[in-house]
């Protein structure tokens, strides 16, 4: 057994005491990390507007917003599946891709319910055959250029740097 001084010892406690505690105030300040896959499609109308929904009041992420219509991949999905689940689940509309080459991919990142979310997203261009019946996640549809969907306050941020991609190519 070691005999130490009295103060030594309590100068030793505090010590450990201080350690734990910064243990668990990086603990606590660690923000969970999620990242997750999505595919949105640029789809043109014979005018050259390109289609946006907006996000319904009731939806957990981007309340309001417009963006490209689209979502996330499920578990083994293939990306152009995943898109043409996604618009018939949204429009109620069949989706066929122009090509089967993605025309923009880009990396959106925001904190959301504390935790950081990484956005991955990926665009194809395409059509869509059918009329659209939007479900509950959207409120609205809109046809707009894609010049003035740029400009607008109200715009997805990952909606946004995917048209910046997809600016000057073919769609």
């Amino acid at each position: 057994m070691i005999c130490m001084p009295e103060n030594e010892k309590n100068e030793m406690n505090e010590q450990k005491n201080e350690t734990k505690n910064e243990m668990k105030s990086e603990a606590k300040s660690e923000i969970k990390k999620v990242m997750l896959p999505t595919v949105s499609a640029i789809i043109k109308n014979d005018a050259g507007e390109i289609l946006f929904i907006r996000r319904s009041e009731s939806s957990k992420y981007g309340k309001g917003l417009l963006q490209l219509p689209g979502g996330r991949l499920e578990f083994g999905e293939q990306p152009i599946d995943a898109l043409k689940r996604e618009i018939k689940e949204e429009l109620d509309c069949d989706f066929m891709p122009a090509t089967g080459r993605v025309i923009a991919a880009s990396i959106h990142t925001f904190e959301f319910g504390g935790m950081q979310i990484e956005l991955v997203g990926i665009a194809y261009a395409g059509k869509i055959n059918g009329e659209i019946h939007l479900n509950q996640e959207a409120s609205e549809y809109k046809w707009i250029k894609m010049k003035d969907a740029l400009k607008l306050q109200d715009l997805e941020e990952l909606s946004r740097q995917l048209l910046i991609q997809a600016k000057g190519r073919k769609i």
